[in-house]
């Protein structure tokens, strides 16, 4: 399995959505306290990689499918890159 593979598995271009943890700090004017930004930091990691498991948990449920959908068949599961043993 390659790292990009494991990157592209895991939707981290999707994490741009996970920016709206930080909206709390912005508008409460502690955006830069330590404290703040070290919990938003945490959160946005935590809430990501949490994200990425869903979404790789339902690449494996729905392997079947995905290999018969146009789009969905280029995936690294449905594909056969990676496997689902391997994604868990």
């Amino acid at each position: 399995m390659k790292i990009l593979d494991a990157l592209h598995l895991m939707r981290m271009y999707q994490y741009v959505k996970n920016l709206f943890i930080f909206l709390p700090a912005f508008f409460s004017f502690r955006l830069f306290d330590p404290s703040a930004l070290m919990y938003s930091i945490l959160a946005f990691v935590f809430f990501s990689l949490c994200a990425s498991a869903v979404y790789i948990v339902n690449d494996i449920l729905d392997v079947k499918e995905d290999r018969l959908h146009p789009r969905k068949r280029h995936r690294m599961i449905a594909s056969g890159k990676i496997s689902p043993k391997t994604a868990m």
